[in-house]
């Protein structure tokens, strides 16, 4: 990865985390009359895709990058003043293209959520905590694309879309700074792993890569309507 492409995804994930904290503070971000809270969260995840590009190569298409941005959101209750449950979700993609074709590696992530922390000041928070669940990735790939509308309209492409469902556990180490009683930024440094079922094509299943799926994580987060060391 060159040093214009680095520049290019840290710009986009700055982007994503001021669109969040606009978001959160127009639509979603007070604090429910039940108590819940809710968040926003994007960022990277840097997934292993080694067995998957080397089959995608065999075959004679293009490999996926395993770095992918991550969009999310969480919603949780405050059993204590440092202890959370509640649940969370993430997405992510990663495109690739090839003469007269394309490609679509994508996948999604819920599950429960718990968290646990250490407040070291009025507005610092140490936490650690899971989202343990499960989710999907989705490999789709089309060739033979028309190159005019007048080809469009004679010639079909050819399309593979094959999914598989995995389970999963993300541990995070999170780090909470209170800005006021009602904001909060976090920066979460998490890894995700889990296992997969087989592949699954319109209800047949057969065995093929990524049995397991990895990726450490690195998001940031914006929260309103309190923080974990609101007493």
């Amino acid at each position: 990865m060159n040093s214009r492409s680095v520049i290019w995804q840290f710009l986009v994930v700055v982007s994503l985390v001021l669109s969040l904290i606009f978001f959160s503070f127009t639509t979603c971000g007070e604090e429910d009359s039940n108590g819940m809270h809710r968040r926003g969260e994007a960022g990277m995840a840097f997934f292993e895709l080694n067995d998957l590009n080397d089959r995608l190569v065999d075959q004679g298409y293009e490999k996926f990058s395993g770095s992918m941005f991550l969009s999310g959101a969480s919603a949780f209750y405050e059993v204590s003043p440092d202890v959370r449950l509640g649940g969370a979700g993430y997405r992510g993609s990663s495109s690739n293209s090839f003469e007269n074709g394309n490609g679509k590696f994508s996948f999604n992530f819920v599950g429960l959520l718990f968290e646990s922390g250490l407040s070291v000041t009025d507005s610092l928070t140490l936490m650690v905590g899971s989202v343990a669940g499960m989710g999907s990735v989705n490999l789709r790939i089309t060739e033979s694309i028309p190159g005019s509308f007048e080809e469009a309209l004679t010639d079909t492409p050819k399309r593979h879309k094959v999914g598989k469902t995995f389970y999963g556990i993300q541990p995070v180490m999170s780090v909470e700074i209170g800005i006021s009683k009602k904001f909060a930024l976090r920066a979460n440094l998490g890894y995700l792993w889990g296992f997969g079922d087989r592949w699954n094509l319109d209800g047949k299943k057969f065995p093929g890569p990524l049995n397991q799926l990895k990726a450490p994580t690195i998001t940031f987060s914006a929260h309103f309507g309190g923080n974990g060391n609101e007493k």
